[in-house]
């Protein structure tokens, strides 16, 4: 009776996939294995983010001085009620910004601050960015002409607050991401050089 029971377990165990008798054996291993698929997972979603704030720096022509310059006095004439002097980047925010970020933040990697500063930006920018456009569009088609500039006053002040509190959370964003990046690659350093000593 012990050889045939002995025997009947052999084969139940031989039904089982190797990668499960080996996690049964040695849960050190399957413990080992979960923390490096999470580690993976997170170094994905930062990655993901990472590439969402450098597509927000893609404006080469922003790092030049004299551009910097003549976009701050439009910005002060903006400011100062010349609604035909707003900036014109929302294309940073387009569509396919917002979905990117939806898909960054439906990753299942546990990253908090980033979460919390993407969601601040995305809300922003679906509330403020059509709104933007809106008005971007208003001086592309000269409507000023037909209301003697009447609309675009009034979107103006809404466009005044959008653009501060957008610039503040991209910023806010910007420096998750970068303090996030500084810790991926640390991880990344320590993890090379652990494989390098073994």
């Amino acid at each position: 009776l012990g050889t045939a029971l002995l025997t009947a377990l052999l084969i139940t165990g031989c039904d089982k996939p190797a990668s499960e008798i080996k996690n049964v054996a040695n849960p050190t291993q399957q413990a080992a294995d979960k923390a490096l698929t999470l580690q993976e997972q997170w170094f994905e979603k930062v990655s993901a983010y990472v590439a969402i704030s450098n597509g927000l720096r893609s404006d080469a022509a922003s790092t030049i001085d004299f551009i910097q310059k003549m976009r701050a006095e439009e910005a002060a004439k903006a400011e100062a009620g010349d609604f035909k002097k707003i900036r014109t980047n929302y294309h940073l925010y387009d569509e396919r910004f917002v979905r990117k970020m939806e898909e960054a933040l439906a990753m299942p990697a546990s990253t908090p601050e980033l979460d919390a500063a993407a969601k601040k930006l995305l809300a922003t920018t679906k509330q403020f960015v059509p709104q933007w456009k809106a008005l971007a569009d208003y001086n592309t088609a000269k409507k000023y002409e037909d209301d003697q500039g009447a609309k675009g006053r009034e979107m103006l002040k809404t466009y005044l607050q959008g653009i501060h509190t957008l610039d503040a959370d991209t910023s806010a964003f910007s420096d998750a991401v970068r303090a996030a990046a500084k810790q991926s690659h640390d991880k990344r350093l320590a993890i090379y050089r652990k494989e390098g000593m073994e």
